[in-house]
């Protein structure tokens, strides 16, 4: 009995060790005008949007700047706000979009830690635009292609989630103009504060804490009927 309730102990605190995790939606149709970042936070984690451009396989930050020797002013790399999302802009008369026209733009989203992605809404989009993917240290994922656009908006869903603290999204051809409208993410609990400075694991969800409750009335059942046989046997 007292071998079978270790068990179930055991099994209890390996369940209740689970992480918990919270769904956090950015949605970035407000505002307007352009920035060279913008800030975005939530109750769990912080988020900073940077723009760039990708040239000669890598990704070069909004701190780049061009002179342009015909006109005399300088290009920055911004992003851009508008009600179809965020978007860049790498010159003067830059239609703000993410698109693959001249340069192929990227925007750079750097999360404060690590989140799982859940699935992204594409602004100003449609079927026959394609975007490149970009992870942590800017590291080309792969290149792919948006379907079921229904009003200029188009979702596409991480399956099973990616976790990291970056990615980036970059057009590919100058037929690719899109915008970043929201972003679906789940924030990681790895560990929970507690008063006096502890730290104590995520609480686990219901689910999880019947599967405890079984797991106990299972493991008592087995110890009866183990004991029942000993004395049949007596």
């Amino acid at each position: 009995m007292l071998k079978a309730f270790s068990y179930a102990v055991v099994g209890a605190l390996a369940l209740a060790s689970v992480p918990a995790s919270a769904a956090v939606t950015f949605d970035f149709s407000s505002g307007s005008g352009s920035a060279y970042s913008y800030d975005y936070s939530s109750s769990d984690v912080n988020l900073k949007v940077t723009a760039g451009q990708y040239k000669n396989g890598s990704i070069t930050p909004w701190e780049w700047v061009q002179q342009n020797h015909h006109s005399g002013y300088w290009d920055y790399a911004q992003v851009t706000r508008s009600g179809d999302g965020l978007g860049v802009s790498l010159g003067k008369n830059d239609n703000g979009w993410i698109d693959g026209n001249g340069t192929d733009d990227v925007l750079v989203f750097n999360f404060s830690e690590a989140v799982r992605i859940v699935s992204v809404v594409f602004g100003n989009a449609d079927n026959s635009d394609d975007f490149r993917l970009f992870g942590e240290d800017n590291a080309l994922m792969g290149e792919f292609g948006l379907s079921g656009s229904h009003h200029n908006r188009s979702t596409f869903t991480f399956d099973g989630g990616w976790v990291t603290d970056q990615l980036a999204f970059g057009a590919i051809s100058q037929n690719d103009t899109f915008r970043i409208l929201s972003m679906n993410v789940e924030f990681i609990d790895p560990v929970a504060s507690i008063p006096g400075g502890g730290l104590v694991a995520g609480i686990p969800e219901p689910s999880t804490w019947l599967m405890v409750i079984l797991g106990f009335g299972a493991s008592i059942g087995f110890a009866r009927r183990r004991g029942a046989n000993r004395n049949t046997m007596a």
